[in-house]
């Protein structure tokens, strides 16, 4: 084959370069084409992309500015001061009115709470803060640690544990721990001296008192009528009185007086219809019941007593039985008028009838008071089936519905302690002289442990419970006829121990590393 001439080669390769040229621009025309075609589809989602990774890095820095806030300086500052505040407020609190006022409007307020939180969030982003952790962070890290499980230790202890009293009578058993707690229960009746729990809620109003304005109103059964929490004293003076009563029913209330050598007291005994009333004084009991009969058969049970049985016998006139502590049989039978009296056989004392109201109605009012003293307690106002009624703390009150009776009592909440204590002997001595009581103890009897002497400085310990001597209680003559026990139990006291270990540890070693 004859080759071609340079000048058609050339041609030819010219040629060859404008089909390649002009195939590439083509291409690159489409590719354009599908790129803006692409950009015009993915535009919106890629707007979207951009926003939310925008949203990301503000919120991102927000973390980090609340973060950088939480484990600042600053923040610890603010905290202690808010801490010492509400303490001190707390102090002041209990300086005025009492204990449970402190312990409800200030330390387990959502105050206290809420600071005590902002603390432990303090600490903690404190210690995340020096991540990663280095050796040189342990001091810093238990310290920071140990004051954060005292925080835990103390809530556990709030949320569990129990601090309350148990009241032992001489030769008697219990196995009720009282507590400082106020609850509210509704019993209804089943026939009889039989009732059944229909309802219970905590009774604590000091922080939401209920108003005539503003009543609580409580439901206690679908088809009973409501209950009403009409008014609140945190502290008021209970006063009885007695009227004559419209109703039929055999109630009486008698006023009488003990009249003697050493001592002189009296009372208002009043008996509704139902159950026995008694008073006791010492080395007597003065019981009112229904008639003669009752009061000869109640004696029969009450062999080991001295007891002055009473009963209406006519109008204004009362009839009295005399029974002494080794007999079942009276000693002494006859009747008494308003303003008489008759000496009985025990340490020359006088028994006088000041007043006699047949039938009775008991009249229970509240007198408001500022402040807390030894006489006051707390008392409710209730409302059901339109007749309204005073209640006191650890007392209770009868309601009735056209077929059923019900129960309401308000008082300090009761806690099972899962076995018994029996009060065997209780000691005291007193200084030379006086009848101030020196020193004493209890001699208790608890399952598994046998006899056990509890006394100021020896506590006794059980099943997780610790018993501590606080007081005593006496009759009208000064002698002793009950015993006071302190009972706590502290399921947070290892978590507080560790944490004080933990801080103590801590600031040792930051204080050696500072020395060198």
């Amino acid at each position: 084959m004859r080759p071609l001439p340079r000048s058609q080669g050339g041609q030819a390769s010219h040629s060859n370069h404008e089909v390649f040229v002009t195939r590439e621009v083509r291409e690159g025309s489409n590719k354009v084409q599908e790129n803006d075609e692409t950009q015009q589809l993915e535009g919106p989602a890629l707007h979207r992309i951009s926003r939310a990774q925008e949203y990301l890095r503000i919120g991102i820095g927000l973390l980090e500015k609340t973060f950088a806030f939480l484990a600042s300086i600053k923040l610890a500052v603010i905290v202690i001061v808010a801490m010492g505040v509400v303490s001190a407020w707390g102090t002041f609190v209990e300086a005025e009115y009492d204990a449970h006022t402190a312990k409800v409007l200030v330390y387990h307020s959502p105050w206290m709470i809420g600071v005590l939180a902002l603390f432990v969030t303090n600490l903690v982003c404190v210690a995340f803060d020096r991540w990663p952790w280095k050796k040189r962070h342990i001091p810093f890290l238990l310290a920071h640690l140990g004051l954060v499980t005292i925080v835990v230790g103390a809530w556990v202890t709030k949320q569990t544990g129990v601090d309350g009293s148990l009241v032992l009578n001489i030769g008697e058993t219990n196995r009720w721990v009282s507590t400082s707690d106020i609850d509210l229960r509704v019993y209804a009746s089943l026939g009889g001296d039989s009732f059944r729990q229909i309802h219970q809620q905590s009774a604590e109003f000091l922080q939401s008192p209920p108003t005539l304005e503003d009543p609580l109103v409580v439901d206690i059964g679908s088809d009973i009528p409501k209950l009403k929490i009409r008014q609140f004293y945190p502290y008021a003076i209970r006063k009885e009185t007695y009227k004559i009563s419209d109703k039929k029913e055999p109630s009486v209330a008698m006023s009488f007086a003990l009249v003697g050598p050493v001592a002189k007291v009296s009372r208002w005994v009043f008996y509704d219809g139902k159950l026995e009333s008694s008073e006791s004084f010492g080395p007597l009991k003065v019981s009112l019941v229904s008639s003669e009969s009752e009061a000869k058969t109640a004696m029969v049970k009450s062999l080991g007593v001295n007891a002055l049985w009473v009963w209406l016998a006519a109008d204004n006139v009362l009839g009295y039985a005399i029974q002494t502590k080794d007999s079942s049989a009276p000693l002494k039978v006859a009747k008494l008028k308003v303003n008489e009296g008759v000496m009985l056989p025990w340490m020359g004392f006088e028994f006088k009838l000041l007043d006699l109201i047949a039938p009775a109605e008991r009249v229970v009012e509240f007198e408001k008071r500022e402040r807390p003293s030894e006489v006051t307690t707390s008392a409710i106002e209730i409302e059901f089936a339109g007749e309204s009624q005073w209640v006191g703390l650890n007392s209770g009150a009868r309601m009735f519905t056209n077929d059923l009776g019900y129960i309401l009592t308000y008082g300090n909440r009761r806690l099972d302690l899962g076995f018994d204590v029996e009060l065997k002997e209780f000691r005291i001595g007193r200084y030379q002289g006086t009848m101030r009581a020196k020193s004493y103890e209890s001699e208790v009897l608890v399952p598994g442990l046998g006899a056990s002497v509890i006394s100021m400085n020896e506590p006794l310990k059980h099943e997780g419970f610790t018993f501590y001597q606080a007081s005593f209680q006496e009759d009208s003559v000064g002698r002793p006829v009950a015993s006071v026990l302190s009972v706590n139990k502290d399921p947070g006291r290892f978590w507080k121990y560790l944490g004080s270990l933990l801080l103590v540890v801590g600031s040792a070693m930051l204080f050696l590393r500072r020395l060198k």
